[in-house]
């Protein structure tokens, strides 16, 4: 079955916090919020609601063959956006997700 939109969006967001948490792991606490507050601020440009910044079209491009072989191995399967019509636009709203991750996140766009 093909993923959804939120399955997708929730599989980024999940790997942009264990690149963070690897990342930060030795870190001091205040290092580890600076780093936070930098990729929430990414996120909020991605998502399109920095002043500098249009929101961006963030979608899976997957192997052609991602489909048929995940479908063959009883797995979802990303949408696929091998043309210009995009099916599976996650932008617009990463940065809430990273701030949900985290109960004191304060929402702060640097």
């Amino acid at each position: 079955m093909e993923k959804t939109t939120e399955q997708v969006s929730d599989e980024f967001i999940g790997y942009v916090n264990h690149l963070f948490k690897d990342a930060t792991k030795d870190f001091s606490e205040e290092n580890k919020e600076k780093i936070h507050t930098m990729v929430f601020s990414m996120l909020v440009g991605i998502d399109g609601e920095s002043m500098a910044l249009p929101g961006f079209i963030l979608a899976p491009n997957p192997h052609k063959d991602d489909k048929e072989y995940n479908k063959k191995e009883g797995n979802d399967y990303y949408p696929q956006n091998h043309n210009a019509k995009v099916n599976c636009d996650i932008g617009g709203n990463l940065h809430d997700k990273w701030c949900n991750l985290d109960a004191n996140c304060e929402g702060d766009v640097q």
